[in-house]
């Protein structure tokens, strides 16, 4: 059986140190008072909900299967004690002490409201210093954010301009110092501290190089591409291009698989 009672959460936003104390412990006396009846309707749920007979009419059969299974005779079984009695005789009783536990939850939620009212207006003053406050802190912090996301898109720039020298490419500066992805891709994030996230995942796997290495064909024109493009041309059927300097491509092949994106 459920109390139903709905009891409105004034306080949940509101911290205890910005309140009254005399407010504090109304709503700590309120809380402890609906504790209280949730803790005993959790205890007597069957005797209290309204098929409470039909509930103990199935406990007083399963008592007497369960005794007749044993060996008991029918007489024994007749003499056993009805749960459909006992709880006849108690819910008059339960459904008063749930009663009043609901009555001393109202009047609890009463006093709370009657003294959180008195004092809401006297409360403003304060709640608006804190929500000053409150941004001001919020402005610092991101400033402080937007400082680290700048040096974090420095840090990206440079880390693609260096990795543009090893590849042999002649940028001479870093690339933009904007948050950017390790492969060129667009962001799909939106906010700020999501796509500087995303960006960030992407220089994680490591850099592997894709140097620039000469390729010659038949016509004798050279051709200088990354290594990977390189490969690709010099391995495609019916084709007589050949690498210009092969134990150049030989050690960097060795040194591992080249980075194609």
């Amino acid at each position: 059986m459920a109390h139903a009672l709905s009891t409105e959460d004034l306080l949940t936003t509101i911290a205890d140190d910005f309140l009254p104390a005399d407010i504090v412990k109304a709503s700590a006396k309120r809380d402890a008072a609906l504790d209280a009846l949730d803790t005993f309707e959790a205890e007597h749920a069957a005797a209290l909900s309204d098929n409470w007979a039909a509930l103990a009419e199935a406990e007083d059969i399963r008592a007497a299967v369960d005794a007749m299974a044993e060996g008991a005779k029918p007489a024994d079984v007749l003499a056993l004690p009805s749960k459909v009695d006992e709880v006849r005789a108690q819910r008059p009783k339960l459904l008063a002490i749930s009663r009043k536990l609901a009555a001393d939850v109202r009047a609890a939620e009463t006093e709370l409201k009657r003294r959180y009212d008195a004092v809401a207006g006297d409360l403003l003053p304060d709640a608006h210093k804190r929500l000053e406050d409150a941004v001001t802190a919020a402005e610092d912090a991101y400033r402080v954010f937007q400082g680290a996301r700048d040096a974090a898109g420095m840090a990206m720039g440079q880390i693609l301009h260096l990795r543009d020298r090893v590849n042999g490419g002649r940028s001479s500066a870093p690339f933009a110092g904007s948050v950017q992805r390790a492969d060129g891709r667009e962001l799909m994030a939106t906010g700020p501290m999501e796509s500087l996230r995303e960006a960030h995942k992407t220089y994680a796997d490591g850099f592997k190089p894709n140097p620039l290495v000469d390729v010659i064909g038949s016509s004798g024109v050279v051709l200088t591409l990354p290594l990977d493009q390189a490969r690709a041309l010099v391995n495609s059927a019916g084709n007589d291009a050949r690498y210009v300097d092969p134990a150049l491509v030989a050690s960097l092949l060795a040194e591992g698989e080249p980075a194609n994106d």
